[in-house]
């Protein structure tokens, strides 16, 4: 439990970010560097805002994945989600991702903002 929240569906990926953003107030990721030609791990740190948007965020990725786990179609089980702008949000992500590439539907970054995905990917403008 992070942030006085169940978490019980996602995966250890999820629950090591969530501690670290809780205890810490950042992530860590690996990005890829030209110039060391080689991943390294860099530390992410959150604005307020921002951790509630992630953990928001991710609090609807869990529902889903619940309803899911529960014998829902995804797209009955987005339908269950509690928060109906970030239903919204997976709606209008999987749209593009119809067109862009299938494999990308129903994915976590659905359920980011554009501001929070920039952020989780290292493309946040300062």
């Amino acid at each position: 439990m992070y942030f006085n929240r169940d978490f019980g569906s996602l995966s250890k990926h999820f629950h090591e970010e969530l501690r670290t953003l809780e205890d810490e107030g950042s992530i860590y990721a690996q990005f890829w560097y030209e110039e060391f030609e080689e991943f390294r791990y860099c530390r992410i740190p959150f604005e307020p805002a921002e951790i509630v948007e992630y953990v928001d965020a991710l609090t609807a990725y869990n529902e889903f994945l619940s309803y899911c786990s529960e014998g829902d179609d995804k797209h009955e089980a987005l339908e269950k989600i509690s928060n109906d702008e970030i239903r919204q949000r997976v709606l209008e992500y999987n749209e593009w991702a119809k067109e862009e590439d299938p494999d990308l539907l129903f994915v976590p970054a659905a359920f980011y903002t554009t501001e929070l995905e920039s952020l989780l990917t290292g493309n946040r403008k300062e």
